[in-house]
């Protein structure tokens, strides 16, 4: 009899009773061998479904961070934080772009005083015309390393009202100390 192409379930329809010694050994290992593989299958079967169901665990969590993170995005977006720390809810430029060009030599910003109004965009092109100079205003948030001879553009807007003080924030000499200005917002 040809056992090898039968299924586990053909195989326990035979009748073993009339069949010799040997080929019911043969019977029961083919029997025994089918289960294992049987199960092996199924094992598979579970594998693969738990790796589908981790997929889509995956995916969703993916997803949702995704989502979160554009309603962050659009809440950051809506929600401007200004150099000082302080939240402006919704803040609007409600004045002018205003743009300066400034000189920083040794020991002095030409100007040393700019006076803008609140809500003002500023521009400011500086320019050093010896050494390396630098230009801090830290309610703004503002500190820029000013190479000799090249411009540096920075850009701000004026958010509250106040004086503010700009200085060199790079050593660049005797006189480094005394190299300050400030920014009036009315």
């Amino acid at each position: 009899m040809e056992i090898d192409n039968l299924s586990l379930d053909e195989l326990k329809k035979i009748d073993t009773t009339t069949l010799p010694e040997r080929e019911r050994k043969l019977l029961k290992k083919r029997k025994k061998f089918l289960k294992k593989q049987n199960r092996r299958e199924e094992d598979n079967r579970v594998i693969i479904n738990n790796e589908e169901k981790r997929k889509k665990k995956t995916f969703i969590t993916y997803s949702i961070i995704l989502v979160v993170s554009l309603f962050a995005g659009y809440f950051l977006y809506s929600t401007v934080k200004s150099p000082t720390g302080n939240v402006v809810e919704n803040f609007e430029l409600t004045g002018e772009t205003k743009e300066f060009t400034m000189t920083a030599r040794q020991w002095k910003f030409i100007p040393n005083t700019i006076t803008i109004d609140q809500g003002d965009k500023v521009i400011l092109n500086i320019k050093s015309v010896d050494v390396t100079h630098g230009f801090a205003v830290p309610q703004f948030g503002i500190d820029a390393r000013l190479i000799p001879g090249k411009n540096a553009r920075v850009e701000f807007v004026a958010d509250k009202k106040g004086s503010f003080p700009f200085v060199c924030s790079v050593v660049c000499g005797a006189g480094h100390s005394g190299m300050r200005g400030k920014i009036v917002v009315e």
